[in-house]
Parts: C-alpha cells; structure tokens; sequence
C-alpha cells in the first residue's frame, strides 16, 4: 500500500483540492484511493493538533510517537476496504505559514523552518519507503502578497505591506530547498512539486493535474469551479487597516460587518496590491544568485 501525503504550501488550493476529492470520493474508491480527510477526519485533525503543538513556542513539544496509534488505525482503515492507496490532504502539514506564526509570538517567521521535523511527526508508525509527497510551489513575489492579503482578510495584523515583509523572513521562501529538505528524510521518499499558477489554466485544468500525480483517472470526475477568493486590492487592504480588528472596540458586530461588506467585494485588477520596490529587488537579487550557482554547479561537472 502506498501512502501519499499532499501538504498544501498556504495559497494554493488546498481547500478547493480538498473540495473536489471529498465529492468524488466515490469515484476516488472505485481506483482504489482511501481518502483520509473525508474516511476518517478526526485522524487530520490529530495530525494539524500535533503540528501547531510543535510549531507554537508557548506549547510543549509533542512526543515524536504522538501519532503513531492513529496512523495505525488509518492503515487498518485501509487495508479492511482494499484499498491501494492512502491519501492524506494537510494544509498544516508542513507548520504554520508566516503570516500564521506571526500571532504565536515568533520573530521573524521564516518559510517553513521545520517542515521536516513535521513530516517526520505525521508519517510516524507509516513506511516512509512507501510514502510521497505532493506539493504545489508560488512565484515568491505572489505567494509574498497573498500571504499579507490574508493576514489582514483575517485580522491577524494591522501592519502595512512594509512592515509586514520587514517583520516576516521573506527571503526564507525558497520551494526548491523545501523540496530537497523533505527528500532528505528518505532515500526512497519521492517529494513531486508543481506550480501552482497552472490554476490560471482553471480549476479543472488543476484538479487534473492533481489526479494524474495522484495516480488516478479523472474520467468518472464531476469538476467545480474553484471558489473566488483573490488577493484583496489595495484599497481594500487600507480600508480593512482602519477598520479596528475587534479586539478593543465596544461595538465588535459593527466591525464585523463593515469588515464583511469590503471583504465582499471582487477586488479592483487595476488597483492591485504591489510589493514595496526594495523587497522585489531584493527577491529579484536571491534568485539571480541561486540561477548563478547551479549554472557554476554544472559548468563544474562538465
């Protein structure tokens, strides 16, 4: 039995991926596919509990073996209905994305720092021999402004896009290391990342590519559209700012609604939110410099 784990990098479909399996699952058990999110939730809740405990300072850290009874029973699960793969859909599989370890206290939240200690804690008591990884990479520059976008879509700060990329490791953001850190932990662990822009193919288009890495046929698939949910503009995020978070007002459902009604607007395509210039610079720089290396990595090899 194989086991596959998809760890949804935060702003990459995740929910929509999650979605469209959960309303085929019929379809996902005829090829042989037992999904754990829709068989037996309780064990993803376990798995997203034992990560956050790892990932927040103000938690005792979990015990490597804190999930081992579980994914033993997911496997007994699993074995019982014949299934032929296990498939499980975390979209806090990897830790807290930046913008999300901000709230926990942490200074200077990089990307992903300890995702392979979190990996390791999830697939315990399963053969990580038999396991792979799905993952689906950003553009850093885009994947930067929609991590400030939903941070203040949920009030998790009221700083401007400057003071968030300053508080937040953004040059951390590196896809190709992440990759190469979790295919570490194995010599037999297969870790296959795509991009995530093929959304701009459409939800369909995506959802496909998902099944062909996933081994499955999409034919008896009934496809939605992926639910919109773009990065706020930028008269949207500056509205959203002066609006008081909740937390020290008297009036909270007030808030709540002025905030409901911007959010609920489509954003403006010609009012988009743009990075501060230093920071696309400095992006800009950090991927020159890698391109540079692996060409003199080459050359050398040669």
């Amino acid at each position: 039995m194989q086991y596959i784990f998809h760890l949804g990098v935060h702003q990459t479909a995740t929910s929509y991926v999650q979605h469209t399996l959960t309303h085929n699952l019929d379809a996902l058990r005829a090829q042989g596919v037992f999904f754990v999110n829709a068989e037996m939730p309780k064990a993803v809740v376990r798995h997203r509990r034992v990560v956050r405990r790892l990932c927040d300072p103000n938690k005792p850290t979990p015990d490597i073996e804190a999930l081992v009874g579980t994914n033993h029973a997911v496997a007994d699960g699993a074995r019982a209905v014949g299934a032929k793969k296990v498939l499980f859909s975390n979209d806090y599989g990897l830790g807290p994305a930046m913008h999300q370890a901000l709230p926990m206290g942490l200074e200077n939240p990089a990307f992903y720092p300890r995702a392979h200690t979190c990996f390791r804690h999830i697939v315990r008591g399963l053969p990580l021999r038999k396991s792979r990884i799905l993952i689906y990479s950003r553009n850093p520059e885009t994947y930067l402004a929609s991590l400030y976008s939903e941070a203040i879509r949920l009030g998790l700060t009221n700083m401007d896009i400057d003071g968030f990329c300053r508080a937040v490791a953004f040059d951390s953001i590196d896809f190709d290391g992440l990759r190469e850190r979790l295919s570490a932990l194995h010599v037999d662990l297969n870790v296959t990342m795509r991009a995530h822009e093929r959304i701009r193919l459409g939800a369909e288009t995506y959802m496909r590519t998902f099944l062909r890495d996933l081994g499955v046929q999409a034919h008896s698939f009934v496809f939605s559209s992926a639910p919109a949910e773009d990065t706020l503009d930028a008269a949207q995020i500056e509205a959203l700012r002066h609006i008081s978070m909740g937390s020290a007002t008297t009036r909270p459902a007030l808030i709540k609604q002025l905030r409901d009604q911007v959010i609920s607007h489509a954003p403006n395509p010609t009012d988009r939110l743009v990075l501060p210039e230093w920071v696309s610079d400095r992006l800009r720089s950090v991927e020159q410099a890698e391109v540079a290396h692996f060409v003199k990595m080459a050359a050398n090899s040669l």
